[in-house]
């Protein structure tokens, strides 16, 4: 990867980071996100990345390449406003992140690990994934007509068999369940709806 010299040390940006990546790895997709996570009494943001074949042989990866954004790192920064500051601390961790997922690595991320707090990795990891299945929960149910949130944690406690209060609560393998379950359920109603207006009209 291309390295530039600041803060005393060689780094890719992000730009050369991505270039590299689509260059050497034509043969896989990739996204990047960034979500909330609650860590004791206070939420941070975490920066990840997830991929898969371009082929879509196999499903996307687990959330790879966990990294803190850490807004005001660098003293040079500290003219920043704090918006600019979480962007630019953003940035960074978005280009770690997809480093780490690619197994490459620039100079500046054991600088960056450093400032980085010690957290529950796998407790991080976890979160994401609960909000990623809360979320999509969400839509397939707000598609269907149940937009309020207490209709929403009604019908997922209904069908799991456990009364949630909060729909982050719900494990993997329940939203798995939830998901295929509410699908087969949907499906069955929709082919008989169709079937009586076939036999009607």
């Amino acid at each position: 990867m291309k390295n530039k010299k600041a803060y005393g040390y060689n780094y890719a940006d992000l730009a050369a980071t991505v270039e590299y990546i689509d260059l050497n790895y034509p043969q896989y997709e990739y996204r990047q996100s960034v979500k909330p996570i609650i860590l004791g009494d206070q939420i941070v943001d975490y920066a990840y990345t997830i991929i898969r074949p371009k082929d879509k042989s196999e499903p996307w990866s687990e959330p790879l390449g966990l990294v803190r954004v850490v807004p005001g790192g660098m003293p040079e920064k500290k003219k920043l406003t704090p918006q600019q500051q979480y962007d630019a601390a953003l940035t960074t961790a978005s280009r770690i992140s997809l480093q780490r997922a690619f197994g490459r690595a620039s100079e500046d991320n054991d600088t960056n690990e450093l400032r980085q707090p010690v957290d529950n990795i796998q407790e991080v990891q976890k979160q994401i994934v609960m909000q990623d299945w809360a979320n999509r929960i969400g839509v397939m149910l707000q598609q269907d007509g149940i937009k309020d949130g207490d209709r929403m944690l009604a019908k997922v406690s209904e069908v799991i068999g456990r009364k949630l209060t909060s729909i982050y609560q719900i494990t993997p393998a329940e939203a798995e369940r939830f998901v295929n379950e509410y699908k087969n359920t949907h499906n069955n109603k929709t082919h008989k709806e169709d079937s009586h207006g076939s036999a009607t009209a």
